[in-house]
């Protein structure tokens, strides 16, 4: 963790911790004891998509497994669109806890990381249109939204306005 944090400096505490981890043939999560209630949730999810009723390919697909059909659908990977299901439903469970923007921001910037690294497996001449169009889209968002230079830049942007307004209030009533 401690080499991880030297080579990549935006990693937060958060991202240091060692998680959890699924196992498919055991069909079992194992968590660490530093590990997040909402590391559980990625975990579980993991679980419930392996899950017999959601991995059979007779009946209706479950909403976990048409969810990554659509991710497969736009040149994710099998694993990756997997841990995107994953993150998604781990970021649903912080954001209805009421947990601070900072810390869903910091694990969406770390989904969009890997779902980029995912699609850049494919050798460029060999990515689909499909695949094009993700990555553009997935830059986008992580380089004006949640990269850790987005975030400064959304930090440094507030306390601008805050102080334009303070000052604006202050003017007005000196006036």
């Amino acid at each position: 963790a401690r080499a991880a944090a030297a080579a990549r400096p935006e990693l937060t505490t958060d991202m240091l911790r060692i998680g959890g981890y699924f196992n498919e043939a055991r069909g079992c999560v194992g968590l660490a004891v530093d590990s997040r209630w909402h590391e559980l949730v990625h975990e579980m999810t993991h679980l419930a998509f392996h899950s017999t009723r959601a991995a059979r390919d007779d009946g209706p697909p479950s909403p976990l497994r048409t969810h990554w059909a659509s991710l497969r659908a736009r040149g994710l990977s099998a694993h990756g669109a997997e841990e995107v299901v994953c993150r998604e439903h781990e970021l649903h469970a912080l954001r209805a806890s009421g947990a601070p923007l900072s810390t869903r921001l910091v694990i969406y910037d770390n989904m969009l990381h890997d779902a980029i690294s995912d699609l850049r497996m494919t050798a460029t001449d060999d990515r689909s249109p499909a695949q094009r169009r993700e990555l553009r889209r997935l830059r986008a968002v992580r380089t004006y939204a949640t990269s850790p230079g987005a975030r400064a830049a959304h930090a440094v942007l507030a306390a601008a306005l805050a102080l334009a307004a303070a000052a604006g209030a202050a003017s007005s009533c000196a006036g």
